[in-house]
């Protein structure tokens, strides 16, 4: 009887251990550009970055959509040379989870110590309003976890309210896709809402840097990052906060 218990108990931990070393990237699922009759859906660097560098730190990272299944990439984010980019698609472990993405409404946040929001102008289409999320953001609060976005990501923290019921970013720090840098590739009036304004209107303290420069904000468990060439650094301060 009691050999039944140590062996209960060791795999009990073990599961728990496995738990505590998993993260969560939450792509969109939104393929068309407004009424442009352009595509849109993940920015490819916002998922792939970050997955990289948690991998390669020893973290399981699980990839979700908020519909599941096969992910759609921008086609823009992959215009460009990016050596990250092509490892993600060309191994067969990070290809897979990207052609078969977990759905969100199966997933819950209680399994992992931290969940990245990443962008793609598709996300501002489906992570804002979001039951799914608003549901993983308040598991992640009760368990600690890390809550992070990135670019248009972002948006999925509209959707998340505190455990005393007011939006999460209200008086917080947080950066995300300005609308400056929204003006500057002309589709201010393509998007549902400015992003910028948004979490501002939450009462988010917003704050940018130069546009299409890597800019993160910290505060408290909350991660934020202005644009895709945020998302290598956006997964180093996740690391920072993990390892504390």
């Amino acid at each position: 009887m009691k050999k039944l218990v140590w062996i209960f108990l060791f795999f009990t931990w073990s599961s728990l251990a496995i738990a505590a070393d998993k993260i969560l990237i939450v792509s969109t699922s939104y393929s068309k550009l407004g009424n442009t009759g352009e595509k849109t859906g993940l920015w490819l660097s916002e998922a792939s970055h970050p997955y990289t560098i948690l991998t390669d730190a020893g973290y399981e990272v699980d990839i979700a959509s908020v519909k599941g299944g096969r992910i759609p990439i921008d086609p823009n984010s992959t215009k460009e040379q990016d050596n990250i980019n092509q490892l993600f698609l060309n191994t067969p472990e990070s290809a897979n989870k990207l052609s078969n993405s977990l759905a969100l409404k199966d997933v819950s946040g209680n399994d992992y110590i931290g969940v990245i929001f990443s962008g793609g102008h598709g996300s501002v289409w489906d992570f804002y309003p979001n039951t799914d999320i608003a549901r993983i953001g308040t598991q992640m609060q009760k368990n600690n976890g890390v809550i992070a976005a990135v670019c248009h990501g972002v948006s999925a923290l509209l959707s998340i309210k505190d455990l005393e019921k007011n939006p999460i970013i209200k008086g917080k720090e947080v950066a995300g896709f300005s609308n400056s840098e929204e003006h500057a590739i002309k589709l201010e009036k393509t998007v549902p809402f400015m992003l910028q304004d948004a979490l501002e209107k939450q009462g988010a303290k917003y704050e940018s840097g130069e546009n299409f420069t890597a800019f993160v904000k910290v505060d408290g468990n909350i991660i934020t990052g202005q644009n895709p060439q945020s998302s290598s650094l956006l997964a180093k301060e996740i690391l920072k906060k993990l390892n504390k």
